[in-house]
């Protein structure tokens, strides 16, 4: 296999994190997580991709979707000529965006497809602050916990704010991490089983809880990484030499940079990181 199309990392590839990069990798890795668990789960359970649709308004200006218009019937306000009319603003139209978020569902055959188990990958809308689907993501993961049905929670991206169903105070009592994966069991809500991940670390075989007495299923989250890395080319459109989003600390970048090297990947996609 060409270099350029070879996963390089031990463990998960941070350029992919780039929010224009990362949607993709997202809903790819949700039907490889639905395909392998189908695999193995099969004929008592089915793995199904999941969606929800939220609606956002444009970040900025420059963002898709905005218009703008100039409203005539400014001109015809009245104004006081004491002082003077106000100052034309230009009127922007911002046209909502409907995103389609996807996730997973396992449900039992054999009890009336009941929903079992919930799997879902974080998107840089669930993390960020003020958006509708990081309102409808933290209202989801409330009725999930609220209910009998397990929840596994795999945050592969560094920026944002915490959104796994992890109170924010624990963290203090797990070693440093970059990453990270939740599971909370449905019998076990008073436990929370945390893969806390380094950016230099492999990506971990994630137990996912089914109906008792059924042994847990694992996913191994690097092999499935590489998959999707792999089947969609995305060493071909990443562009190595420019910095990630978010950048590295320099002892990542300086590591990165190394690894690049090693790879093989050519001035232009190894030189820098």
């Amino acid at each position: 296999m060409d270099s350029t199309l070879k996963y390089r990392f031990p463990g998960m590839d941070p350029w992919l994190e780039h929010p224009g990069v990362w949607p993709g990798a997202h809903d790819a890795l949700v039907i490889h997580l639905a395909e392998e668990l189908t695999r193995q789960l099969a004929p008592r359970y089915v793995a199904w991709p999941g969606q929800r649709l939220v609606v956002e308004l444009p970040e900025r200006v420059t963002a898709p979707h905005v218009s703008v218009v100039q409203h005539s019937a400014l001109r015809a306000r009245a104004h006081r000529p004491s002082v003077g009319p106000a100052d034309e603003p230009v009127l922007l139209v911002l046209e909502p965006l409907e995103v389609r978020e996807t996730f997973v569902e396992i449900r039992s055959v054999h009890h009336d497809r009941r929903l079992v188990t919930v799997l879902e990958v974080l998107s840089h809308a669930n993390k960020r602050t003020g958006t509708d689907s990081r309102a409808k993501y933290l209202q989801k993961q409330e009725e999930v916990l609220a209910s009998d049905v397990h929840l596994v929670e795999i945050d592969l991206l560094r920026a944002g704010e915490h959104t796994v169903a992890l109170p924010l105070g624990h963290l203090g009592s797990l070693p440093p991490h970059e990453y990270r994966v939740v599971l909370r069991r449905a019998d076990f809500r008073e436990r929370a089983e945390v893969h806390p991940i380094r950016l230099r670390d492999r990506l971990p075989r994630v137990s996912v809880p089914l109906l008792a007495p059924d042994s847990d299923a694992v996913l191994d989250l690097q092999v499935l990484m590489v998959r999707v890395f792999e089947a969609g080319a995305y060493g071909l459109g990443t562009d190595y030499s420019r910095s990630p989003k978010p950048a590295l600390e320099p002892g990542d970048r300086s590591w990165a940079r190394r690894l690049l090297r090693s790879a093989g990947t050519g001035d232009r996609r190894g030189a820098g990181a």
